[in-house]
């Protein structure tokens, strides 16, 4: 009877360990997927932030990019691109401002892979005042 005993409790440690592992494999690919959620929705928001600074400031201002970075901090000027339309307008002629964030990176926290290349993110909002007074 006692060996009986040993084998249910072997058995339920066992099924304990496999178990565990894959609860915990499910968890950390639903943080995982949380996390990559929060900075696709991080990305629209700092274009759109982006976009909203655009359109008040001086043409090209570097207030632009660094009003992106408080949202996304690790934004370079590399992957963040302003257009203003129609080409090469001036203050007072430009209709539009354009803000895209393109090459950002969401490097996986707890898996060995490839780092997940964003798609482009654009916002296009009309121009008001662009600085002027």
């Amino acid at each position: 009877m006692n060996t009986r005993m040993q084998r249910r409790a072997g058995a339920a440690t066992v099924e304990f360990a496999l178990v565990v592992v894959a609860f915990m494999i499910v968890l950390l690919g639903i943080i995982e997927m949380g996390r990559t959620l929060f900075l696709f929705n991080s990305a629209a928001e700092a274009t759109r932030r982006g976009a909203r600074t655009a359109t008040v400031v001086a043409l090209n201002s570097p207030d632009i990019l660094l009003d992106m970075q408080r949202i996304m901090p690790d934004l370079t000027a590399e992957q963040v691109s302003i257009s203003y339309l129609p080409a090469n307008c001036t203050t007072d002629t430009c209709a539009y401002v354009q803000v895209s964030l393109l090459g950002y990176t969401v490097r996986p926290m707890f898996w060995d892979m490839a780092p997940i290349v964003m798609p482009p993110f654009l916002t296009t909002l009309p121009a008001e005042s662009l600085g002027t007074d």
